[in-house]
């Protein structure tokens, strides 16, 4: 069993916080059986699930993060096992620097959400935990997975728990919220799976075909199926679903409700890990398959994220509530990463990928310290703080980082991304640059005046002036996060080394694309011009 572990480490992987959670819940179940009105303890729950998330993490560091060669082209570990052979479904996975990115960052996160979550969460832990370890799986489904229709199911595995995460657990309006969650992710995930269905119509079903099988994959080929149905049409259909579930302006209204409603630890878990699909979808599904109508239509796309992103930075700066902060500058970080991707460079592409592991971890800080500053004051309201330099210096110092990380400044990993971005943006497109560089400014004046208001001035509310500093637990919990962030941004290499290849072949992917696109088009014009419309050919000719 260990060996076959080994071997298939992306399936094990995937698959062990789903085993866990069914384990536990079968426990508990026999217990209650034998025993009415007994159960499992909660405490034997809550010791499981963190050791077997802690040990999915250190497998995804030992046997997949530090063993990925990134000289290599194309998804590494791959495992192809027949799941539907009729429907032409496989469980096929794999890994290349945009998944390996994602996986290490969501694996790294669930046991601090356990931890936290625990100490902030009162009620219904065991399903609670179940939610949380199903999450993970489908996450990770779908950042491994290389068959479309595995990468949907995973997908679909993720909403039922994340809807009960913000319904059962959220605050006042959690119903409302969990409802405006639901109807965006449905609705979205309609939109994907039509599109999905367009392209892979009498195609094959997988993204890459193994060198030992026959054929190309889906993102292989020039020539897709479906193309019947014009491409902008696919297009169309993929953006309206990923604006819906990245959040991105003008689809983004259900977001910043939903993000105030949920638990701290749960909304840690959505902002850094959860809304990454779309964003990943965007990189590895789209770009590939729609270059040609994203080509026609890029000055259009261009207008809409850059007008998103001044929007939502504009918006976060007039915040009073720093909830409704954090989720205004996610969908302008969200809103940054689309115009790297629309870029079509490899600076843009692998500086989006970059941003997209420096958002994961700079929300993830803030919203650690935001949760531990509500459960001292119970309140998010900006107006209610000021000073808190004084009473409670390590969490001014800590938040004075994740601020400076989420302005983009040196030499924290937020820099780095978004200069690659503007690099690549400059690059052809110096007036979109230009915009998004105004952006970045208003972002950083957003996060001075946030900061200002919480940690620098008076002590003006005496509530305050006792407030306990952050415990050494809490510290413990943060500093995990806030080591990568130091780190990364000091030396990022280890990162770009891992993530440039995967940029590369993805934009040859998208050129290869826009080649057969090009001469379909030159191709038609051709037997146009040799075989005119009789209807057109003047009498006597």
């Amino acid at each position: 069993m260990v060996s076959w572990a080994i071997e298939h480490v992306l399936t094990t992987v995937i698959l062990l916080p789903a085993t866990c959670g069914f384990f536990l819940m079968a426990i508990n179940a026999v217990i209650a059986g034998l025993r009415p009105g007994w159960s499992l303890p909660e405490g034997i729950w809550w010791s499981l699930a963190f050791l077997v998330s802690m040990g999915v993490f250190a497998m995804t560091l030992v046997k997949v993060i530090w063993v990925f060669d990134p000289q290599v082209f194309g998804p590494q570990f791959t495992e192809l096992i027949p799941w539907a052979p009729t429907a032409g479904v496989t469980w096929f996975v794999g890994v290349d620097g945009l998944s390996l990115v994602l996986i290490g960052l969501t694996t790294g996160l669930v046991p601090l959400v356990l931890l936290v979550a625990r100490r902030q969460i009162s009620q219904s832990h065991r399903i609670l935990i179940f939610c949380i370890l199903m999450v993970e799986t489908g996450l990770l489904g779908v950042f491994l997975a290389l068959d479309p229709a595995t990468l949907f199911l995973m997908w679909q595995l993720t909403v039922l728990p994340t809807f009960l995460l913000v319904g059962r657990w959220g605050q006042a309006r959690r119903v409302r919220s969990a409802l405006r969650f639901g109807a965006a992710w449905g609705l979205g995930s309609m939109l994907f799976l039509w599109a999905l269905l367009v392209v892979t119509d009498g195609g094959t079903l997988a993204l890459y075909v193994p060198p030992a099988l026959e054929g190309t994959g889906l993102l292989q080929g020039g020539s897709l199926a479906g193309e019947a149905i014009p491409r902008t049409w696919v297009l169309i259909a993929f953006l309206l679903s990923l604006g819906l579930t990245i959040p991105i302006f003008p689809l983004h209204v259900w977001w910043s409700q939903v993000d105030r409603e949920t638990p701290f630890a749960l909304s840690l878990f959505l902002n850094a890990a959860g809304l990454k699909v779309g964003g990943y979808f965007l990189m590895r599904l789209v770009l590939p398959l729609c270059a040609d109508a994203i080509e026609s239509f890029q000055p259009l796309l261009f207008f809409i994220a850059a007008s998103g992103m001044l929007y939502a930075l504009a918006r976060a700066s007039l915040q009073d509530d720093f909830r409704f902060f954090i989720s205004w500058w996610t969908i302008g970080q969200l809103a940054f990463i689309t115009l790297g991707v629309l870029s079509l460079d490899d600076r843009g592409l692998s500086g989006a990928m970059m941003t997209m592991l420096s958002h994961g971890l700079t929300s993830a800080a803030l919203l650690l310290l935001f949760g531990a500053l509500f459960e001292r004051r119970k309140t998010s309201d900006l107006r209610e703080f000021g000073g808190l330099a004084r009473p409670m210096p390590v969490f001014s110092s800590f938040l004075g980082i994740g601020i400076l990380s989420a302005m983009g400044l040196p030499p924290l990993i937020g820099f780095a991304g978004e200069f690659m971005m503007l690099m690549g943006l400059s690059s052809g497109h110096l007036g979109v640059a230009s915009l998004a560089l105004l952006a970045w400014i208003l972002g950083a004046a957003a996060g001075i005046r946030f900061y200002r208001r919480v940690a620098w001035g008076p002590l003006v509310q005496p509530e305050n002036r006792g407030l306990i500093d952050l415990r050494l637990g809490e510290r413990i919990v943060i500093l995990a996060i806030l080591v990568p962030i130091v780190g990364f941004g000091v030396y990022p290499s280890p990162i770009l080394r891992r993530i440039e290849p995967t940029s590369l072949e993805i934009l040859r992917l998208v050129d290869g694309r826009l080649r057969h696109a090009h001469h379909s088009v030159s191709d038609t014009a051709v037997i146009e011009a040799e075989d005119p419309d009789p209807a057109i050919v003047e009498p006597g000719h």
